[in-house]
């Protein structure tokens, strides 16, 4: 699959990859729809995020690797009881495949920022933090 000439996005046969910012709402949208990931998050001060024309996605950041090519990485809130490491590869496969629709191929890192126990609909209570 060919990169387009900074090595930014790598895209299909199709034509040239989407832009940062399309590629992180469909990031999002694959992550969120996993039952377990209750949010995304934008880190303490509200910077971990991908910023472009039309908007910011909290939560997930698109860097260029040195070596080519894409990684993109999020930031999720789990709900309490399930093994992080399970919830982080079943929210990586998510992401990649919502990426292979698009035609974009690129690293995929999900970090746990924060888990939290449901106490009753609509509310949460924090538990810990952790990576997957």
């Amino acid at each position: 699959m060919p990169a387009d000439p900074d090595g930014w996005m790598v895209a299909g046969p199709d034509g040239p990859a989407p832009p940062p910012l399309a590629v992180a709402r469909s990031v999002a949208d694959s992550a969120m729809g996993h039952g377990e990931v209750i949010a995304l998050d934008a880190g303490l001060a509200g910077e971990f995020a991908t910023y472009g024309l039309g908007g910011r996605v909290p939560g997930v950041r698109i860097d260029r690797r040195e070596s080519g090519g894409s990684r993109i990485r999020l930031r999720v809130v789990a709900r309490y009881g399930r093994p992080l490491s399970e919830l982080g590869d079943e929210v990586r496969s998510a992401v990649r495949a919502g990426l292979a629709e698009l035609g974009v191929e690129a690293s995929v890192e999900v970090h746990v920022a924060d888990v939290v126990e449901a106490r009753s609909p609509g509310g949460a209570r924090a538990l810990r933090g952790g990576s997957a």
